[in-house]
């Protein structure tokens, strides 16, 4: 995976989309993720800006 800089997320009931930048605003990666999908990702993480969509 490339080296995010900024990740956002969008909430659903049952699945997020989650899409992440690189430090040139890059697109670096998107993905649907479940809710327990979120919580594994999210630790596996290294640190980065979060914004969220609701």
């Amino acid at each position: 995976m490339k080296t995010v800089s900024t990740v956002g997320i969008e909430l659903a009931k049952n699945s997020f989309s989650v899409y992440g930048v690189d430090a040139k605003g890059k697109p670096a990666l998107s993905r649907t993720l479940s809710r327990t999908g979120v919580v594994r990702f999210f630790a596996n993480l290294p640190s980065s800006g979060l914004f969220v969509r609701i």
